[in-house]
């Protein structure tokens, strides 16, 4: 993963499966397993170095029990709603476009591949 701009992590690990030290500074990470206190596929400091925070059901994120490492993190108040983001409410240009960007996939199956057709097309396209 050194090196890599683009990590999916689509585990069901309760134990991290990567560790933050591994990431390049810019990289976009995305997680589908667990995301909880004491069982989450990445460690808390993937959350606590990221530069940007988002997900697709802030208010499933936010009842986690255990908490979600958001929470436990102290990001709670930094996590953006995926649905903002597409709807163009959240301005990018003060968002990071660069850095750790990180997005929790916690309520709507299947954005993770629409996501990476994005991501691949737009790759298409600047090679």
């Amino acid at each position: 993963m050194r090196g890599a701009n683009i990590v999916v992590l689509a585990t069901s690990s309760s134990t991290p499966v990567i560790e933050s030290a591994w990431l390049a500074d810019d990289v976009f990470v995305t997680t589908m397993g667990p995301k909880q206190a004491g069982r989450a596929e990445f460690d808390l400091d993937l959350i606590a170095s990221a530069d940007l925070v988002v997900t697709d059901s802030p208010e499933q994120l936010g009842a986690y029990d255990p908490p979600s490492l958001v929470v436990q993190a102290g990001a709670a108040d930094r996590v953006l709603d995926l649905a903002q983001v597409a709807a163009g409410q959240v301005d990018l240009e003060r968002a990071a476009r660069t850095g750790r960007r990180v997005y929790l996939s916690v309520g709507m199956a299947g954005t993770e591949v629409q996501l990476l057709g994005h991501l691949a097309e737009g790759a298409r396209e600047s090679a």
